[in-house]
């Protein structure tokens, strides 16, 4: 044993309004413990002792002595297993606890094929995986990745075929909540639709978040809302941007009382002159639970597509969407799977 063992492993302690000292060494060998603790108690003894100056007799001279010597413990202070047993408990207590929630969302949410049609009513259009995001914007990973845009080609056949008997095709994109894809599928639908040669107009509706707006790079320009309320035409509205062949109307500045502005008659007015003037009007939309605004533009659109994300939309909100929707007789057209997870190659 070295000095360095001694001095990391032997602690003293001096119990309050006494003159007694507790000494405690920790180490694998109980048997070793002991013997360590009582030879340092004599020692100390000893070299005390050693400091008394030789008086002849006279005067106190202060003594140690050992009181209680060290016995050999009957269990191991550590490890505790009491201690570890219930710390076991807790934690598989819950760690079943989060197995059993998420077990819970998993059934409740969306993830297959079947479950969304059971909670809409209407077809899966397309089933789109995560799109690699990497420098630039979404457009420009569509533009220089084929297969990013697979799946929103699949979702335009679907929605030319269910628009096949409409006088316009004014569709408005909605999910129950943010974070779902909304706006990419937005724009992807309408990068698809432009690649066969359709004059497409892509709808900022979001007054909320205007996530539409700042994607493309125009919070500053002016936009649908602008024309909505007579402060230009509809033409000054719309802006080309690169890596698009679409136009874009962006959100503009006129965003106070969103749900009324959209409500009104001059939005019902400027959605049916796009309606006229573009084989296909695409329309992003906020939060269809947060805010009525989605439900009062389905209102005025010839179809709806819903936006679902993968494994975490729950079933009972995307069924509440489609209810609003519904009440105020928007078509249902279809719903696309969106962030779903990919199989050989395949989106699930």
């Amino acid at each position: 044993m070295t000095a360095a063992n001694l001095s990391l492993n032997l602690t003293a302690s001096v119990t309050p309004e006494t003159a007694l000292i507790t000494l405690t060494y920790t180490d694998t060998s109980a048997g070793q413990a002991r013997e360590v603790v009582n030879e340092v108690g004599f020692q100390f003894s000893d070299f005390v002792d050693g400091l008394q100056p030789d008086s002849g007799g006279a005067g106190v001279h202060p003594k140690v002595a050992l009181v209680q010597p060290a016995v050999t413990p009957e269990r191991p202070i550590s490890p505790s297993y009491s201690q570890n047993i219930g710390l076991g408990a807790v934690v598989g207590i819950v760690a079943g606890l989060l197995l059993a929630n998420l077990r819970l969302r998993t059934r409740r949410s969306v993830s297959t094929l079947e479950a969304i049609e059971a909670t809409t009513g209407a077809p899966v259009y397309a089933t789109v995986p995560r799109i690699p995001r990497g420098p630039g914007s979404v457009l420009k990973v569509l533009a220089s990745d084929s297969g990013a845009l697979e799946g929103y080609r699949e979702v335009r056949t679907n929605l030319m075929y269910g628009l096949r008997n409409t006088s316009s095709s004014v569709v408005a994109l909605l999910s129950p909540s943010s974070s779902e894809g909304r706006t990419t599928t937005t724009i992807g639908v309408a990068v698809a639709l432009s690649a066969l040669g359709y004059g497409v107009a892509l709808v900022d509706g979001d007054l909320r978040s205007c996530g539409l707006t700042r994607e493309v790079g125009l919070v500053d320009a002016m936009g649908f809302t602008d024309a909505v309320v007579g402060a230009c035409s509809i033409n000054q509205a719309k802006w080309s941007i690169s890596d698009a062949t679409f136009d874009v109307f962006p959100a503009g500045g006129n965003l106070a009382n969103p749900s009324e502005l959209l409500s009104s008659r001059s939005t019902r007015h400027a959605l049916s002159e796009l309606g006229r003037m573009y084989d296909y009007v695409i329309v992003d939309t906020p939060p269809a639970l947060a805010f009525t605004d989605a439900t009062v533009l389905s209102a005025e659109c010839d179809g709806v597509i819903l936006v679902a994300k993968y494994a975490e939309t729950d079933r009972d909100r995307l069924g509440t969407v489609v209810a609003r929707v519904k009440l105020v007789d928007a078509r249902v057209l279809g719903t696309v799977l969106n962030l779903a997870p990919t199989v050989s190659g395949r989106s699930l």
